[in-house]
């Protein structure tokens, strides 16, 4: 959990400054869902953590396509995906700081793309032996994820549209608090009228919404 809010708080000063990285920081702090996860040592903490700095990675390689952010933005990728299968979807982010970093043109460094999945792909081989040892069970704990997405605690089901009206409504607020919810709205539109690194930070942002709607669905790792 500290290294999780050392890692936002890091990411809060490449695009916010000092004063908006601590404010960054402490609202995560204080925040209901990272507390209550850190208190009983879920796996979702860790799985913040590589979220974060795998998204900080791909921040940084938006504004600067080295080869080196390609291999650490695909380690971290694959250690996020392996730490819970659903991490996997910043994936999504790399793909979009690659596009991002090369504009009109984004078949240019495309192997460098290709190495950096090739890297997230062995990191989540290196550190899930059920890949290799186990794969049948492996197969049948994401099928399992796949058909169970959507379910709630009370075993009723519920579609998309649903799923996302209920975290608006229930998850922002119990996540974060009114009081942050209120002032990250306006802050999303300021990072994105900066431009440069806070329109990136905007929109990893948004490709983190799918993750919302595996939020509800039985746990399988």
């Amino acid at each position: 959990g500290l290294l999780a809010l050392l890692a936002i708080f890091c990411l809060g000063r490449r695009v916010l400054g000092q004063r908006g990285a601590l404010l960054a920081a402490a609202i995560a702090a204080a925040s209901y869902l990272p507390a209550r996860e850190a208190h009983f040592g879920v796996l979702d903490t860790l799985a913040a953590l590589w979220l974060v700095l795998a998204v900080a990675a791909a921040v940084r390689l938006a504004q600067r396509p080295d080869t080196r952010l390609y291999v650490l933005a695909g380690l971290l990728t694959g250690l996020a995906a392996a730490t819970k299968y659903f991490g996997g979807v910043v994936a999504l982010h790399v793909v979009l700081a690659h596009a991002w970093a090369h504009g009109a043109r984004p078949w240019r460094g495309l192997s460098r793309l290709v190495l950096a999945g090739a890297v997230a792909a062995a990191a989540f081989v290196a550190v899930s032996p059920q890949v290799w040892a186990w794969p049948d069970e492996l197969l049948g704990a994401l099928q399992h994820q796949r058909d169970t997405i959507g379910i709630n605690r009370v075993g009723e089901s519920g579609g998309p549209w649903e799923l996302a009206l209920h975290h608006l409504r229930h998850t922002f607020i119990a996540g974060f608090g009114e009081t942050a919810l209120l002032f990250a709205v306006p802050g999303a539109l300021i990072l994105w009228r900066r431009g440069g690194a806070g329109r990136c930070l905007v929109l990893a942002i948004l490709a983190l919404l799918p993750l919302f709607f595996v939020a509800r669905s039985p746990a399988v790792r």
